[in-house]
């Protein structure tokens, strides 16, 4: 074999260990990407999760600010009969229990997402 068709045989290796080089290089660059943007989508589930959970939070303490005020108003006036105060605890373990099962939902949701 003579110089010329080794150095062709050297020149095509080395051509195609650059272009198998540059294929990787891609491949990584391209799973790369798509890892960083599956990370952009949580994150923009997460903020959109805090801002729920902020405004849950915000409307409960709405209220129970309106049921305190609600509350001591009545105490205050004494027209709070057993009856009332029977509803308001029962209102209140309803309530509870309404938020339990909205707070379970959104975690079972947030799970299988």
């Amino acid at each position: 074999m003579s110089t010329q068709d080794e150095t062709r045989k050297l020149m095509a290796k080395e051509r195609q260990h650059r272009e198998h080089l540059k294929e990787n290089i891609l491949g990584r660059t391209v799973e790369e990407v798509k890892a960083h943007l599956k990370n952009e989508i949580t994150d923009e589930q997460a903020r959109e999760l805090i801002t729920r959970e902020r405004q849950h939070e915000q409307h409960l303490k709405e209220n129970l600010s309106g049921r305190a005020t609600e509350e001591v108003k009545a105490h205050l006036k004494n027209e709070i009969t057993d009856e009332q105060a029977r509803e308001l605890i029962t209102r209140e373990r309803q309530h509870e229990q309404h938020l339990k099962e909205n707070l379970s939902g959104r975690a079972t949701e947030e799970f299988n997402k």
